[in-house]
């Protein structure tokens, strides 16, 4: 979302073209976590993503709590620290929008040119949002001709409250920087999966990003947004079966997991991997009452924090939570080129799960749209 113009900014196909007067770094803020990324492409176009700078950086416990800003002058300083940090002299950055601060859905109206649907938008979207139409930015992404009804279209709509972009920017803008766009991250993972190579087939990819307090499911077809989810179920558990376990204080943002990585007992995993497994199977459940009984997912990714977690993802893939016709896909990082900084190209591939976010928001550097 372009905070200049916010209209048409929120949908963001990869086109892998050159801009060199867009220069973003893309921003990701979590419990625990502000992840920054840098990417551009190569001068000759090929698929070949350039990636300068990626840095995990830790935020004290409280300025962020169930993925809701607690304390945004913190934050900001933070911010500001980790950009310094960053090393790169680029004030312009990318967003992102957790899933439960957005409104995405599909709909199906009668087929309208694009001007008349710009006219028609906001008495097609009434029922669907649960706020007053002038507390919202409201966009719109015409997905095609729909298969049952030749006269009518699917439509993709994204809504976000007024007061949640204006905080962002106001974050932004106290720590010295400029808010260009503001996207959804499940677009930012979309685009990233695309932008690798895993998510540009004709059936649907699921994309499970495990974080903190939630966890989301983001479905694409053709690398373009089809649905998106989240639900309350995050690592955030295993922390207390882990300081329940060995009888100690849980200290919030993922310490007390990274502390005991190396020697969670087997039971643990095993226990925590049964319940993410359900809560998976809850999403696909949401995601196929959903009005997409004929669009099964084929692909799945796993992505945040959680996907770290040595043998969650392959007892996850093991439980029969997917059908026997999925396959469950590990990230490749052979599109993301370091050039010689192999400390960097070591960082990418160890914590590419966390980094998706935002590689994918960065990649508004390889947006030809004006």
């Amino acid at each position: 979302m372009d905070m200049n113009d916010l209209k048409g900014q929120m949908i963001n196909a990869i086109k892998r073209l050159k801009r060199p007067d867009i220069n973003v770094i893309g921003v990701d803020i979590s419990d625990g976590f502000i992840k920054l990324a840098h990417v551009y492409s190569s001068e000759d176009h090929s698929s070949r993503i350039y990636v300068d700078g990626a840095m995990i950086y830790r935020l004290p416990y409280g300025i962020i709590q169930d993925d809701s800003i607690i304390d945004d002058e913190s934050l900001s300083v933070h911010l500001r620290r980790a950009i310094d940090q960053f090393g790169l002299r680029i004030n312009d950055i990318c967003m992102g929008l957790h899933s439960n601060q957005v409104i995405i859905k599909k709909i199906t109206i009668p087929a309208m040119t694009q001007f008349e649907l710009v006219k028609q938008i906001k008495f097609e979207i009434d029922d669907i949002i649960p706020y007053d139409i002038d507390d919202v930015y409201v966009d719109f992404d015409i997905i095609g001709t729909n298969s049952d009804e030749l006269d009518k279209m699917d439509v993709l709509i994204i809504a976000c409250k007024k007061d949640i972009a204006n905080t962002y920017r106001q974050i932004a803008k106290k720590a010295g920087l400029t808010l260009k766009y503001l996207d959804c991250e499940s677009f930012a993972l979309e685009n990233a999966t695309a932008a690798l190579g895993i998510a540009d087939e004709p059936s649907a990819t699921a994309i499970f990003d495990i974080g903190y307090n939630t966890t989301s499911i983001s479905v694409l077809i053709d690398s373009q947004p089809l649905y998106s989810k989240t639900i309350v179920f995050g690592t955030k558990l295993l922390e207390s079966m882990i300081c329940d376990h060995y009888e100690i204080k849980a200290t919030g943002g993922h310490k007390v997991i990274e502390g005991y990585m190396e020697k969670i007992e087997d039971d643990l995993v095993d226990r925590f991997a049964d319940m993410l497994a359900d809560a998976l199977l809850k999403l696909i459940d949401f995601y196929m009452a959903s009005g997409f009984m004929d669009v099964p997912i084929k692909r799945v990714i796993f992505a945040g924090g959680g996907a770290m977690i040595q043998r969650v993802q392959p007892l996850v893939a093991e439980s029969g939570v997917f059908p026997g016709d999925v396959t469950v896909y590990n990230i490749n990082t052979q599109n993301l080129y370091t050039g010689t900084d192999a400390e960097l190209q070591g960082f990418i591939d160890t914590n590419i799960a966390m980094l998706l976010v935002p590689i994918g928001l960065s990649l508004r550097n390889m947006d030809n749209r004006s």
